[in-house]
């Protein structure tokens, strides 16, 4: 039996839970998910199981946990309803969510560019200079301004490091995404050994909930569901071998699929938008980071910069240890039955 405290639940009886989640379990998937006493992965074990529910009560735990104090928490789960709004929780009403896909439109736009004119002002105190940096670094406009900037070297080493403690931070992925291509992480973490992943034997049931867990489907498809920002897998297991494959989890930048080079679009007036470039011509047409399809007309470009980094975040950013690599690339290779 179960302990009653679902925050005490032994590691064996919670990967059961997972695996089947009853909606018996949706009370107790919000509280694991919502407790600063349980690890990070074992919150997101939680939040992964309550998106596989298909009931109201669990759309409705799910729009709570956006509204958590644990930054984690509230990511991942403003990411998952933005999926299932989509799909399996189409019908279910919520209360107090707000989507978590941002508006096409920057929100508060003339004062996201009066800080960064400020930013490149080079006349204005470096204290001040650095304020407004942080401001933005923690918006998805302001971020991606800023890695606007950075890409056309408007940033010093000052405004970077400090920018750098923040913009990893957020809670937008594409963002973080992004932002690895120009700014140094906190702490100047090294990035993964592909030899380290790929000596270690995976195990495909982990691997699928490691899938899971790291939300890799809000942009793949694999057997019919998921994203289309990124690659459909279904059939990658004919088209890599297992150290290529892990090479690509681990550095998604070293070889982006063709059609998936990632451009950021500054409309002057939109704001900055991250994706990719779909139809080139009078009007522009690009797919973000969100699977949305967005039309620009060409006149009202302010700049367009394509990005050092795919949309596919690296194995770091996805806090993927080595053993969990394996499992992900054990999972994919797998004869689709």
């Amino acid at each position: 039996q179960p302990h009653p405290d679902p925050l005490r639940w032994d590691t064996r009886f919670a990967a059961i839970a997972w695996r089947l989640h009853p909606t018996a379990a949706i009370a107790a998937f919000k509280t694991r998910a919502g407790s600063p006493r349980l690890t990070a992965r074992a919150r997101q074990q939680a939040i992964v199981a309550l998106g596989f529910v298909d009931d109201a009560q669990a759309a409705q735990a799910m729009a709570d946990l956006t509204q958590a104090r644990l930054e984690d928490v509230a990511s991942q789960a403003g990411w998952w309803m933005a999926y299932r709004r989509t799909n399996l929780w189409r019908a279910y009403p919520v209360d107090g969510w707000t989507a978590a896909v941002p508006a096409v439109t920057a929100a508060g736009l003339p004062e996201m560019l009066e800080q960064r004119t400020t930013v490149v002002d080079a006349t204005a105190p470096i204290d001040r200079r650095i304020d407004a940096a942080i401001a933005m670094a923690r918006t998805r406009a302001g971020g991606l301004f800023l890695i606007q900037l950075a890409a056309d070297r408007g940033l010093d080493s000052a405004l970077r490091d400090a920018v750098g403690s923040v913009i990893f931070a957020s809670a937008d992925r594409g963002v973080r995404t992004a932002a690895a291509g120009y700014f140094r992480r906190p702490g100047d973490e090294l990035p993964m050994s592909i030899t380290d992943a790929a000596g270690r034997n995976g195990d495909p049931a982990r691997g699928q909930q490691r899938y899971q867990a790291a939300s890799c489907g809000t942009c793949h498809r694999l057997g019919g569901a998921g994203g289309e920002v990124g690659p459909d897998l279904t059939e990658i297991h004919r088209k890599f071998e297992r150290v290529s494959l892990i090479d690509a989890i681990v550095n998604p930048t070293a070889a982006i699929a063709t059609g998936y080079d990632a451009e950021l679009f500054v409309s002057r007036q939109q704001g900055p938008n991250l994706g990719m470039l779909l139809s080139d011509g009078a009007t522009i047409t690009i797919r973000d980071d969100y699977g949305r399809t967005i039309v620009l007309p060409r006149d009202d470009l302010a700049a367009r910069v394509p990005l050092k980094s795919s949309l596919m975040p690296d194995a770091l950013t996805l806090a993927l240890t080595d053993q969990d690599v394996a499992d992900i690339a054990a999972y994919l290779l797998q004869v689709p039955r």
